[in-house]
């Protein structure tokens, strides 16, 4: 293989005008919940992004990141609420802590390598 043929196979695909666009919102939903993870506020902030931009994203391979986030939050919202009423819940938050940084970091990566959240890697 020579190396033009290389890196060419490792370019991500090209997308869209609109996908460019969705992916820029989608950007902007991971960048503002990976900030909660610090400053707890921006979470929902990224959150409310991601609703609001969800429809946009509709037939294109974004569509998964936006389910990605909107799923990631509202599955770490149930279980820190958990972590309140179960006994020992609290044992919970730090998983759910590592879980949600996994789903927001693993969706950022595939994003900015223009890939759905969902399907396996080559």
């Amino acid at each position: 293989m020579s190396d033009t043929q290389e890196m060419t196979s490792t370019m991500p695909p090209a997308l869209s005008a609109k996908e460019e666009t969705v992916k820029n919102g989608a950007m902007i939903a991971y960048v503002l919940m990976a900030t909660g993870f610090v400053t707890i506020v921006m979470w929902p902030i990224g959150f409310l992004w991601a609703m609001a931009k969800r429809n946009e994203a509709k037939g294109t391979l974004v569509e998964e990141h936006y389910d990605n986030m909107i799923r990631t939050f509202w599955w770490s919202t149930g279980l820190i609420i958990a972590g309140f009423v179960v006994p020992l819940g609290v044992l919970l938050w730090p998983v759910t802590y590592f879980w949600s940084v996994y789903r927001i970091v693993t969706g950022l990566a595939r994003l900015t390598s223009n890939q759905p959240y969902y399907s396996k890697p080559d």
